[in-house]
């Protein structure tokens, strides 16, 4: 029987051109096996009426060719389904991608879409929408603003935000949270719910966060010093999260950040930035998403099962 799959492409996202990703699709998935339908994005919000047209016509597995936002969109609605998602990274820092040590050459991640090698993950909820990578308030909100204003997407403009953000524009916020029905007032540089172990470019707080063991890594920043951002900056560049004093991490499965004033506060889901006037509830969907992966990537995780050994597969936490 011919599997079925759906490639999404997001003309616009990234730095590289997407122009030759239809005929290595057709070069790879010969029409004997696979039943290949291909779509290009054309506005926002296009590659969940994609992937949920897809899902009703009966797809076994749809294809995000794009950047983190792209995957976001397309995996929205695969939730609790059994329609695989694939991944061609084609963005800027490739976050979730990289978690699951997907290639960035569209041949090699078209070649483990082919191979089919599955297996789920979980899913973060904030309010009535998903994200898969991370969410955040504070400073990676500043700069995920700042990012998307620039023209030419890469690591070293994603630097800049970061530095022009810290030293020029940027300060300390104050938020409300509530955990184990207590409630707490911060002040805080930011706070990251990590899914994955990064927000993209290998980049991260919580490098030993797993998106399969049914918790979150909710990482703590508090206000620091400005000479001590070199420092930090190779500490995280180096996974030496340790070395970050001011970084706090612990494990959680809910939270909720209240807006009291009812003002507007920013927030970012997979690196788009939101705004709300409500209350951020903050929540986990355990092995919702069924995800073709790497085998690198099960073997660093030894834990994880997938469909490839015949068996009712599913993820242990």
């Amino acid at each position: 029987m011919k599997r079925k799959i759906r490639f999404i492409i997001n003309p616009h996202s990234g730095i590289r051109r997407k122009s030759r990703i239809p005929v290595l699709i057709e070069k790879i998935f010969s029409a004997d096996s696979f039943d290949i339908d291909i779509q290009f994005t054309e506005f926002p919000g296009h590659a969940t009426e994609l992937s949920k047209q897809a899902v009703d016509e009966g797809f076994d597995t749809v294809v995000a060719v794009g950047g983190d936002g792209s995957i976001n969109e397309t995996a929205r609605e695969l939730i609790d389904t059994n329609v695989k998602l694939g991944i061609v990274p084609h963005g800027s820092g490739n976050g979730l991608a990289r978690y699951l040590n997907i290639p960035l050459n569209p041949k090699k991640a078209l070649e483990l879409i082919k191979n089919d090698m599955n297996f789920k993950i979980d899913c973060g909820t904030c309010n009535n929408q998903f994200f898969f990578s991370n969410f955040g308030v504070g400073f990676d909100v500043q700069v995920a603003k700042q990012f998307g204003r620039h023209k030419i997407r890469g690591f070293l403009s994603y630097s800049w935000a970061v530095i022009y953000q810290f030293y020029f524009k940027y300060k300390p916020i104050e938020i409300i949270i509530t955990e184990a029905d207590k409630r707490k007032r911060l002040q805080l540089f930011l706070m990251t719910v990590f899914n994955t172990n990064q927000y993209g470019f290998n980049i991260g707080l919580a490098p030993n966060a797993k998106a399969y063991d049914g918790n979150f890594d909710v990482a703590v920043v508090k206000p620091f010093h400005k000479f001590k951002l070199l420092f930090y900056g190779l500490a995280i560049l180096l996974k030496k999260t340790n070395w970050v004093k001011d970084l706090h991490i612990k494990k959680e499965q809910n939270l909720v950040i209240l807006n009291l004033k009812k003002e507007k506060m920013l927030y970012q889901i997979d690196g788009e930035v939101n705004e709300t006037k409500d209350n951020l509830i903050i929540g986990i969907k355990k092995q919702a998403l069924n995800v073709i992966g790497s085998e690198r990537f099960l073997k660093k995780n030894t834990e994880v099962t997938h469909e490839k050994e015949k068996e009712n597969y599913h993820l242990h936490g």
